[in-house]
Order: structure tokens, then sequence, then C-alpha cells
């Protein structure tokens, strides 16, 4: 509900193939009782399984309230159940896994035994390559406790023929890995009760939850756009620009470690649905582990988060309560073996001084240190056998479970650090990750300054350049971004002759003279107070045959791309569905116009229901698809169908080049492309229908780009008799490529404003009235007219193209800028 609020009217659940309400019914309870939920509907589907009573008597006064309903379905396969959901979706899935159960052959040994607990190893399977964590043999040691079967299981073995072997019952939830991924598009969060390690690292799919077996579920979701927009929103606070793949980069880190780190950061009193405290720790945890992974120097190290179930489970009964974040084994490049306590801070913890004295800090990390102490020198209480299998089985699930390669030395190696036949050094360490300051990245060593530990404490400080460095992977410091080259198509003059005197030079690649005009940009027009949006504007030339053509600019999404816009089609047709929206039918990917920035999908709502309802819920639609402005919704002229206008998940440019080679010259007006509908339909501007034009956006989106495209689409299709063009750069840099161009009126573009000034103060003093005295005499109505009767003495329109406009006026004084700003009205 902290992410998507709206589903507290009617919060949908999927269970499939439970053996009864009773694991959920207290959670149902808390969510009606505690969490005010209007209504869930439970849904319970039975995949190729008997039918089984469902009772939870708790449950029923909720029941007779109308608060609860339960759906029962029966399907042949779990292909039948997604067939169902693509058309329902859910917001939760719970998969239980089955138990499977098995038997291992063990080889016989002496074995240290424990009343409670039966002793593991982690070994590596030679034939395959898999971790394996297999039972040890129930032989006592001399002199070491007996197991009460252990007689027996000698005597098997002897009868059996392999006196030196055993055999071990294993028993272990598992989850088809098919099946999960099947469900996961359909709902929010897919629940997995089972063992699906290697699941979690799949493209696309992110692990909120360890799960694993520690007495707790795994959380899956395909959904990551509302993680990585939170994230991006808090790197750009600190002044970072990410890229979407290096926040997955960062998200990936997080799951290698396990623990609920990311799962705990979602919030009903956080700002969106998330914690920004919470948020900005984790963040410390990923730049903390990237450079513990760098200076771990090889492959072999193994990473544990002390947040996960199996690691609360093994911290349990302790004197005291505090924990430290990670705990790490590796080797040095030396050839030491370390066992590394962890703490991760987000600030700087400590000050400079050589004494820890009584901080939190210090405390968290001695007693972690303490008890691995013991447990790897094998004292302690009667405990320290069961934490260690429980210490052994996290390892197995999420250290070594999740590395990139399986070492069969390293994994032998850990097992026997945790053994204790293998000495390792414990080692305190404090990483602190300092934001937002420039401070200089530190490593030194401070003692811990407890009564009870006097062991020392190396302390690491990463400051500003150092999380730069491993942020710096992931996207640019913006404060010192370079701004990138821009290209300009050079234009030189046609040593032929014909009619065009100038044209693209055919090696030049034009994909930075973009025309984007779907959300880029807004055109302005000061001619009786009228707004024009080149998105919807039309001249008489737009109703040519060269505006309702499509123009080939190599739009269409991939694959992959297509993939994504129908995952969203099916998030749209959730959400309208979850908001009360009543559509009649779900929404089409199929039917969605993808242009070159934005995609349009197409919904149908149903009779009586009304598009005000569906604009009302454009914030809703906003927040739950994690965009960055609220989409546009409209009816779609001469269909029964709405638009839902979304930015393209991966933006193309609609490059000029194609555009102006399908482009006919139509009329005598000056008619330009400026953008490309997602239908492919080009749309024009006729300027000589706009007497000024004020282009405006924010920095780098495009304006100077812009004004190219109209420079450069000018001077294709017109020749120097036929337009003039005045170039007025105050920076003089961005027109610097056009001072070659004959077409231009002062021969050069204009740089000085002084000189600008004049320019443009000649043309409105004495060209003008030069101009409207002759289309007096010649009794023309405009410039068109005029030179379409007297072609010998025509006119060519001038265009006058000012980059940063408020940079020419700057240099005027207030009586010179009114007189000036009046001028340029006429």
């Amino acid at each position: 509900a902290a992410l998507y609020p709206f589903v507290k009217n009617n919060l949908r659940i999927l269970l499939i193939n439970p053996n009864s309400l009773q694991p959920v019914g207290k959670s149902l309870s808390r969510l009606v009782e505690q969490e005010n939920f209007h209504h869930i509907t439970l849904i319970v589907a039975r995949i190729a399984a008997d039918r089984a009573p469902i009772v939870e008597k708790r449950l029923e006064p909720f029941f007779e309230e109308g608060r609860l309903s339960i759906e029962e379905v029966e399907v042949p396969s779990i292909d039948a159940l997604v067939e169902q959901l693509s058309v329902r979706p859910v917001h939760i899935t719970v998969l239980a896994g089955v138990q499977e159960k098995g038997v291992d052959t063990i080889y016989s040994e002496e074995t240290r035994l424990h009343p409670l607990s039966l002793p593991h190893r982690i070994t590596v399977d030679p034939f395959d390559a898999t971790l394996q964590l297999e039972p040890r043999s129930m032989q006592p040691a001399d002199g070491g406790p007996q197991h009460p079967y252990g007689s027996y299981l000698r005597l098997t073995a002897q009868l059996s023929g392999h006196p030196r072997s055993e055999h071990a019952q294993r028993t272990r939830p598992a989850v088809s890995r098919l099946d999960a991924k099947k469900l996961l598009p359909y709902c929010q969060f897919l629940v997995v009760a089972g063992s699906v390690t290697d699941f979690a690292l799949d493209d696309g799919v992110l692990r909120l939850t360890s799960g694993s077996s520690g007495q707790q579920d795994a959380v899956f979701t395909i959904h990551k756009d509302r993680f990585l927009h939170d994230i991006d929103h808090l790197l750009r606070q600190l002044n970072y620009e990410p890229t979407e793949q290096g926040i997955s980069k960062i998200l990936e880190r997080l799951q290698r470690t396990g623990g609920d780190g990311l799962f705990a950061t979602i919030s009903e009193k956080g700002e969106g649905g998330f914690s920004r405290e919470r948020l900005r720790g984790q963040l410390a945890f990923a730049v903390a582990l990237e450079w513990y992974r760098e200076n771990a120097a090889d492959q072999r190290h193994t990473i544990l988060s002390l947040d996960s179930p199996l690691a609360r489970k093994w911290l349990l009964r302790r004197d005291s309560g505090r924990r430290s974040d990670f705990l790490a084994i590796r080797e040095t490049p030396e050839g030491e073996l370390l066992v590394e306590v962890l703490e991760v801070k987000g600030y700087e913890a400590s000050s400079d001084s050589d004494e820890a004295q009584e901080h939190h800090f210090s405390q968290q990390l001695s007693s972690i240190a303490n008890l691995i102490e013991v447990m790897l020198r094998r004292q302690g209480d009667l405990l320290v056998d069961r934490r260690r299998e429980i210490l052994r089985k996290q390892v197995f699930d999420e250290g070594l479970g999740f590395s990139d390669a399986v070492d069969p030395d390293w994994v032998k190696t850990v097992d026997g650090i945790i053994d204790g036949d293998v000495p390792a050094k414990v080692v305190l360490r404090l990483i602190e990750v300092v934001f937002d300051e420039n401070i200089s990245s530190t490593e030194s060593v401070i003692r811990s300054g407890t009564s009870e530990d006097h062991r020392p404490i190396h302390r690491v400080r990463l400051g500003e350049p150092m999380i730069q460095r491993y942020l710096g992977r992931i996207g640019a410091r913006s404060a010192r971004s370079p701004i990138a080259e821009v290209k300009v198509p050079d234009i030189r003059p046609d040593e032929t002759a014909g009619s065009r005197q100038f044209y693209l030079d055919d090696e030049v690649n034009v994909a930075p003279v973009a025309v984007v005009a779907e959300d880029s940009m807004t055109c302005m027009v000061k001619d009786s107070s009228d707004r024009i949006d080149p998105m919807t504007y039309r001249t008489n030339a737009s109703e040519s045959k060269n505006e309702s053509d499509e123009v080939q600019t190599g739009f269409e999404p991939d694959d992959e791309e297509r993939a994504l816009i129908e995952h969203t089609a099916r998030d749209i047709y959730r959400i309208l569905q979850d908001v009360g929206i009543q559509l009649a039918e779900p929404v089409d990917p199929t039917k969605a116009d993808v242009g070159p920035s934005v995609v349009r999908y197409k919904v149908r709502l149903q009779v009586g229901e009304r598009v005000s309802n569906l604009k009302s819920r454009a914030s809703d639609l906003m927040r739950e698809l994690a965009l960055g402005k609220e989409p546009i919704i409209d009816n779609l002229p001469n269909t029964k169908y709405v638009y839902i206008d979304l930015p393209r998940p991966r933006r193309r440019p609609a490059l000029l080049r194609p555009v102006l080679e399908s482009f006919e010259k139509a009329g005598t007006g000056l008619t330009v492309p400026v953008g490309v509908t997602p239908e492919g339909k080009v749309h024009t501007l006729d300027i000589t229908a706009l007497p000024h034009m004020l282009v405006g956006g924010t920095t780098g989106s495009g304006k100077t780009m812009f004004l190219y495209s109209i420079i450069i689409s000018l001077v294709y299709m017109h020749t120097p008799a036929e337009v003039e063009l005045l170039l007025v750069d105050p920076k003089q840099t961005d027109f610097v490529f056009f001072n070659e161009l004959p077409h231009l009126r002062s021969g050069r573009v204009i740089a000085e404003p002084e000189e600008a000034i004049a320019a443009l103060m000649d043309l409105l003093n004495v060209e003008l009235s030069a101009r409207t005295a002759k289309l007096a005499n010649t009794r023309s109505k405009n410039l068109q007219t005029h030179n379409a009767r007297f072609p010998h003495e025509a006119l060519p329109p001038i265009v006058v193209v000012i980059d940063e406009f408020a940079d020419l006026v700057d240099v005027m004084s207030k009586t010179e800028r009114q007189e000036f700003e009046h001028a340029v009205k006429r």
C-alpha cells in the first residue's frame, strides 16, 4: 500500500495450491483491522490438485462484513492460469514450493556430534560443478557423544554391502523456476516459499528479500521502475546523473548479499512510498561493497548480510542485541585468511582521533567479532555448534550461492574456516561513506575503546572523490560533466548546376540535428496572443500529400523493446482497474503507435465511463509507472479509443536527413518539418504564418538543435534567391558552422550584440518601410502575392534567427530595450 495506495480499495492476492488459509489468515486480519484495507479479494488456484476445504475462523467476520471475498479457480496447468491472469492480473502471487525428498549417500567418517545440531559440509559436485550442502556422517569421534541411530546406520551399511557409506534423507522446498518466470509479469510481487537462488539474478528480475530457507519467503518483482526512479532521484539530489543501467548494477550488488535492504526501504511514511533515509543507507551499502570487492583483489571472497533471516537466526540468544551490517571471508594477496566484521555508515561516524571510545559502531563490531571468535575456536555454550551450522547454511544460500563462478578450493577453505579446522584472523572494519563532502578518502586504525574488547578497528573513510569514482561507473557527476561536442552537417556549395545551390554532405552523420517535437519543446507565437503547438498546428501545406505520408525513419522497436511495451500495456490495464476505471477490453500493445520519443497506448472505455475520470487519474499513472511527468490523455479523433502518451523506453531521434529527403516543397511559403508523430507522420510549420516564434526549454533540452534544424531545412529547400537569413549568435559558437552560407543577408553570422541590434533596427526602419511601399505600389496583399505576380522583382522573405535572445537585449539600457521590443512587435 505504501507503493500503490489505491490497492486498499481492492487488494487482489493469488494463492497457488495452498493447504489452508491459516498461514495467511493472520496477515489478512492485520491488513483489514490495522491497515484499513477496504476490501481484499483472495483467489485460490488449484493446479491439477485435489480440492481441499478452506477454513480459517479468524476471517469469518470479514466475510460477513463484505471486506473479504474468496474466488476458487481450478485449472489444469500453470499455463492455463497465466492465460486467465493476462486478463485479470493480481497484486500479489504466493507460490509455495513442494517438499522435495531424496536420499543422499555420504562417506562414513568420525564426526563431532552435538545434541542440538546435525553437522553438514559444503562441497562441489565434481561432475557438474554445482554447490552441495550435504549432511555428514553420524559416526562419533573417539570419546565423543554417541548418535542414537549410529549403531543402526553401521549395521545397515554393512548389510547393504557398503560398510564405508551411510544414507541420509534430504528434504528441501523447491519452486519451479519456469513457473515463477511465467507468473511474474502478471503480479506486482511474487512471494516464493522455496529455494530459487539463481532465479534472482535473471535479467529484469529484482529480489527484494533473500528468502532462501531462513523461515522467510523470498519476494521478487520485475516492476523495477519504482526502485529505479527513487534511487535515480536520490542520486540526483546528491548531484549525480546516473543511468538506468548503472542503477540496475547497484541493485544487483545489493541482491548478492541477501537481507531485506530493498524491501525495508518501502514505507508509507516516506516520500513516494520509500524511506529516503533507508534508501540512502542502501546506497551507502552499494558503495561500500564495491570498495570491498575491489580491494579483495580476486574472487576468493564471500560477503554475507547480517540482516538476513538466517543471520538473525544464528545471532539469536546473545548477551547483546547489537549487530553489524556484513560478515566477509576473504584471502589476502599474501595468502592470509580473514573473517571481517563490517559496519557501514552513510556519514562520518568517528573523529580523526585514534580511539573509537564508546561509539555505537564499536559496540556493534565487537559484539559480532566476539561471537565469531568463539565459534571458530570451538568454544562457548551449547548453542555454538547450532549457530555454526546455520551460518554454514547462510554461506551456502547467500554467499557462495550467488558467486559468479564456483571455486572448489575456495569452497573447501570456507567450509574449513566455519568448522574451525582452517585458522583465520577476525578483523573489525568500519566503512564510512561520506556523501556531499569533499574530503579525502583515508584508511586508518583506531582502538575499539570498549571495556571488553581492545582489538583495533580498521577505519575506511570514502570521501566525495572516491564515491564519485564508484558512482561515476554508473553515471557522470553532473557538476563536472563535460559538454558533449555537437557535430553539425557540413553545408557546402554544389559544384554542379541546379536549382539548389547547397546540399547536405552525404558523408556527415546528421543524427545530432534531430527533429523531435513530441515533448521536447513548444513554439510560442507572439501574434494576437496565439499559442501554436507543432504537434497540432496545421498549415495549407499540411494537407498536402507529404504531410499524410509516413516517413520511414527506423522507429520500429526491436524484440526487447517490444516486450517492454507489452509489459507497460499490462501495467496500464492493471492500474486503471485498480483505480476503478472500467475498460471495455485489455490494452492491446500491438495497437500502440511507437514514435521517436513517445509511445501512444490506446484504451477503450466501457460505455458510460467518462474520459474526464481517466484524465483525473493521470497522476496515479505517473506514480505507478514511475514517470517523470503526467502522461497526456485525450480522445483519439475519429476512433472509439482514448490515447495515453508515455515516454518511449528507448528514445530514438527523428533524423533530419530522411525527413528532408522525403519532403516536397509546398507552395510559396517557408514550410519546414518540426516533428514526427507516433504514427510516423511529419508535422510541418509555415514560418510565413508565424511572424515571431520563441523557442523555450530547459538547459540541454534541444533549443539550439531545433534552430539548427530550422536553418538547415530552409537552406536545403530554398535557394538564396528564395530566402535570406540573418543569423545572430552572441555566444559566437553555436552558429559558427553557417558562416559560409550564401543565404546570409550580411554575408556572415553576426556575433557582436551592438552590430546585431543595428542590423535588426535597419530591417525594421529601412527594409520594412521599403517593402511596405513596394507592396502598396504593386497593390499586393502580401509578399507571396507580389512575388507570384512580379517574379522578376521578387522580394525574398528574410528570416531572422537569434540564439540567446536574452543575451542580446542585456546590453541595452532600459529605455533602449523598451524601444527595441516595441519595434520587434511590429
